[in-house]
């Protein structure tokens, strides 16, 4: 044995009140959303329109950060696909992106796993897009997180950015039914000023997140402490504070 050995063995946990600590990491994943059911409803009811033949261009979902938005999105998302064969979903954090042609591709990237070079421009980058949209199922559903830092930069405005992603001529050639759905802090017509090219081809759907209150705070936190702690570990008060 090595001294190391020695010095996990005196270092190991012998008496810990966790039972599993990782169920406190905020950032962890949880197995089930809680204390949004009202948002959940909402974004459902948006996706279901498919049974009528119809997905909004657009779906602006916003509020707070730290509100579940992302969370909630991307569940709601994934389980509706999961039992649609004709509906596909794409999730991108653009947080990342420095320039819209970095966003463009960051999208590209999601769908084939291959980047454009500079060379070819937003153009080159968007016809790998709807190229690999054509290949998808009848609804792709494309979840942008972060669209706040989608901005103007050198080249672009996210007028010209977002009037490609929504009236593109390879998607409208191709038939593409694409369902853009944008997470963000911030309504986008005031963050982001678009122009009236893009707002016309915009949809007025919107799922607002609030901050959550006490009560949906203590569903939220509830599961995550069971599972955090040995029962009886941790006194009921100390829960509540």
């Amino acid at each position: 044995m090595s001294k190391y050995d020695d010095l996990f063995a005196e270092t190991a946990p012998t008496d810990s009140v966790f039972a599993d600590k990782g169920a406190l990491d905020p950032l962890a994943e949880p197995a089930e959303v809680h204390a949004r059911d009202a948002q959940e409803r909402e974004l459902a009811t948006i996706l279901t329109g498919v049974d009528d033949g119809y997905l909004p261009p657009t779906v602006s979902v916003y509020g707070p950060p730290g509100t579940g938005k992302t969370l909630t999105t991307r569940r709601v998302c994934q389980e509706f696909a999961a039992r649609h064969d004709d509906v596909a979903v794409e999730y991108v954090n653009l947080k990342e992106c420095r320039t819209l042609f970095s966003a463009a591709n960051e999208i590209l990237v999601e769908l084939t796993g291959e980047k454009k070079g500079a060379y070819e421009g937003l153009d080159g980058v968007f016809t790998g897009i709807w190229a690999a949209l054509a290949d998808y199922p009848e609804w792709t559903v494309l979840i942008l997180d972060e669209i706040d830092h989608v901005q103007h930069d050198t080249n672009y405005d996210p007028s010209e950015f977002f009037y490609r992603l929504l009236r593109g001529e390879g998607k409208l050639s191709r038939g593409i039914d694409l369902s853009v759905w944008l997470v963000s802090n911030e309504l986008l017509e005031v963050d982001l000023r678009l122009d009236s090219r893009v707002a016309s081809a915009m949809s007025d759907e919107a799922v607002f997140f609030p901050p959550y209150g006490a009560a949906e705070l203590e569903a939220l936190l509830a599961p995550r402490l069971a599972r955090a702690f040995h029962g009886g570990a941790v006194p009921d008060e100390v829960c509540a504070h």
